[in-house]
């Protein structure tokens, strides 16, 4: 009787070690292959970052107080005072304002509505006429800013519009009015905390900020 063929093992030992090593191997491919991307597309994203930001950097900040002048080219402002009406202290100014409390159509209670007026001093210091668009002042307090109403003009400003001309040597004092509404704040409780913070009358945006900081008033 012939004797049996002994199994090879040791080839069969050999060839596994082999399949797991070249698969490691493509793995090993693939996740430098993986790297290698997030790594350009990581460098790509912080040069276009890099590029925003010098092309458009963060504003820095010129903050001046109440009866401080802000001298722009041939114009000076200065904001002189700064009042809040509430309520019905709003209609005794404003009296057809009654018919403007209009929110989506539905009618705005007085006690939803503050009105602040900030009095301003615009000047001309240069030798030719200036023309100032006063409607582009925003009132801000932290997230909340609002611009001014340009109807409202005429009717605390003595019929003057909110485009001012001014005569060299000119000076003119107008009044500006902001109006709050409490369903701008995520809370009542928010639309009360105002009275605790600072106002301010922004005068320009970018590329740097100009404010006037006036404190709220009354506090």
């Amino acid at each position: 009787m012939g004797a049996r063929r002994k199994p090879d093992t040791d080839r069969t030992s050999k060839r596994k070690p082999s399949t797991i090593e070249s698969r490691a191997q493509r793995k090993r491919i693939a996740f430098i292959s993986i790297a290698s991307v997030l790594t350009v597309l990581l460098i790509a994203g912080t040069v276009r970052i890099i590029t925003l930001s010098i092309a458009y950097p963060s504003p820095g900040h010129m903050v001046f107080s109440l009866g401080e002048e802000v001298i722009g080219g041939d114009i000076g402002i200065r904001a002189t005072s700064l009042e809040v009406f509430e309520g019905e202290e709003i209609l005794g100014i404003l009296p057809e304002y009654e018919e403007k409390m209009r929110d989506r159509g539905e009618l705005v209670t007085p006690d939803q509505v503050r009105m602040f007026v900030c009095s301003i001093v615009l000047s001309n210091h240069g030798d030719s006429v200036c023309s100032v668009a006063v409607y582009n002042y925003i009132l801000q307090v932290g997230a909340w800013k609002n611009g001014s109403v340009s109807y409202q003009y005429p009717e605390l400003n003595e019929g003057r519009g909110s485009q001012v001309e001014l005569k060299p040597g000119e000076q003119v004092e107008l009044r500006l009015a902001y109006f709050m509404y409490d369903f701008q704040f995520k809370s009542r409780s928010d639309f009360e905390k105002i009275k605790e913070k600072d106002i301010d009358l922004v005068l320009k945006s970018y590329p740097i900020k100009i404010i006037i900081r006036m404190p709220y008033p009354n506090r």
